[in-house]
């Protein structure tokens, strides 16, 4: 897909740092649009679970593996399997990331972007770290940015490590 933005993906590394989150499990694509509303509404409901106010939802992102999907969330380290049901909880590494900005549409991007990516690793002195998932961040639910750029961003984070050479 050729995009206005073709030519735009810079990579960035970025530390994150682990953390506990909410899982909605894997599912397919197909599935997103019916869990998506879901998701997000039982994010709302229990915003006293997350750690902190970065905004929409704090660290707040959908993983890959396999051609499925699945959302995340951070919560506070406090928070016990009852209190995110119907969801799990699991434990995100945190790590080194090569991260870069996605144009395209929200399957496309989650599932397709990260091939820049990992065409830029093979020059660096980093490479895919595959003991960790590639994982995906919408950045612009506003109106104004969506209109101005006629399309949505997502951050896309591909796990790395220092090549060994």
């Amino acid at each position: 897909m050729s995009t206005k933005f073709e030519n735009v993906p810079t990579v960035t590394i970025v530390r994150i740092p682990k953390f506990k989150a909410v899982s909605t499990g894997y599912y397919t694509v197909e599935e997103d649009n019916r869990l998506w509303d879901s998701w997000f509404n039982w994010i709302d409901e229990h915003e006293n679970l997350l750690p902190w106010g970065l905004l929409p939802h704090g660290l707040d992102f959908a993983l890959t593996k396999n051609g499925k999907l699945s959302k995340i969330c951070a919560i506070k380290d406090d928070v016990k399997k009852t209190d995110v049901a119907p969801y799990e909880i699991i434990e995100m590494k945190g790590g080194l990331y090569a991260t870069a900005i996605s144009y395209e549409s929200y399957s496309d991007s989650l599932l397709k972007f990260e091939d820049r990516i990992m065409k830029w690793l093979k020059n660096s002195n980093f490479i895919y770290d595959e003991e960790r998932e590639i994982m995906g961040e919408n950045i612009n639910d506003d109106e104004e940015i969506y209109k101005g750029l006629e399309c949505y961003q997502f951050l896309k984070y591909v796990p790395i490590k220092l090549r060994t050479f």
